[in-house]
């Protein structure tokens, strides 16, 4: 599809691209990209967010192409990688053309591109659930993490659930960004930098005991590093108590 020369600048968030998608469909026209980054020399239009709008769109893609097509759009926004704003309206343009069906359509470019991206951030969300490691400072919980993808929005509510009565914090190192817990209420908040308190003796002491029960346990004449690697990356294990030894 031939795009027209204008540039989408929209503010980063998810209402903010269903905005994007609505002007699209509402002035019938493919922009040359949608991005939230202000350092551009190609003509732009500022796309401001409308939480009707947004609203809107979003009931428009869950009634029309399914909750399974509302969620590959939201996770493939969750990947943060560059031009997925575009690949999303690209997708749902071809699924409202072909009335969601999307998945009888895998061999379209844009459809299989959009499933696996999806499924990746799907991954990236179950693995910072199965490994995430908290360690206790004077009673506040504070794990580190560096995913691919922004999947904080992904994984709040299973540690809200799960931590409710404790104070904690997640930092994506890689995103810039926070999961905060404190006092019941959670937020996801913009942090430029984090640095990691001292660990407490008492901590220490915990961290040893549960590194001796991981030695203690493991079948050194079973021990398989790629079959590790594949359950678990070793871009993770950095962050991981029983592991961070190893990482290089």
């Amino acid at each position: 599809m031939a795009r027209d020369n204008i540039m989408y600048l929209y503010d980063s968030t998810f209402d903010g691209l269903m905005n994007c998608i609505f002007e699209a469909f509402e002035q019938k026209e493919t922009p040359v990209d949608i991005s939230y980054d202000t350092h551009t020399l190609l003509p732009y239009r500022q796309i401001l967010t409308d939480t009707d709008k947004a609203h809107r769109v979003k009931y428009s893609i869950k009634a029309k192409l399914g909750k399974d097509i509302y969620r590959i759009v939201y996770l493939a926004y969750l990947s943060r990688e560059k031009g997925c704003e575009l690949d999303i309206l690209e997708f749902v343009r071809f699924c409202f053309s072909h009335k969601g069906n999307a998945s009888e359509n895998m061999n379209t470019p844009i459809v299989s591109k959009m499933f696996c991206l999806a499924k990746s951030v799907s991954r990236e969300q179950h693995h910072i659930m199965e490994f995430l490691r908290f360690n206790d400072y004077n009673g506040n919980l504070i794990a580190v993490i560096n995913p691919e993808y922004f999947v904080l929005p992904l994984i709040a509510s299973h540690f809200e659930n799960r931590f409710y009565n404790e104070n904690f914090l997640i930092f994506d190192e890689n995103h810039f960004a926070a999961l905060v817990h404190i006092e019941k209420r959670t937020e996801i908040i913009p942090v430029d930098e984090f640095i990691v308190p001292e660990f407490t003796e008492e901590e220490k002491k915990f961290q040893t005991l549960w590194k001796l029960f991981y030695d203690t346990i493991e079948i050194k004449q079973r021990r398989n590093y790629n079959l590790r690697r594949t359950h678990l990356p070793k871009r993770f294990w950095k962050n991981v108590t029983e592991l961070k030894d190893e990482y290089i």
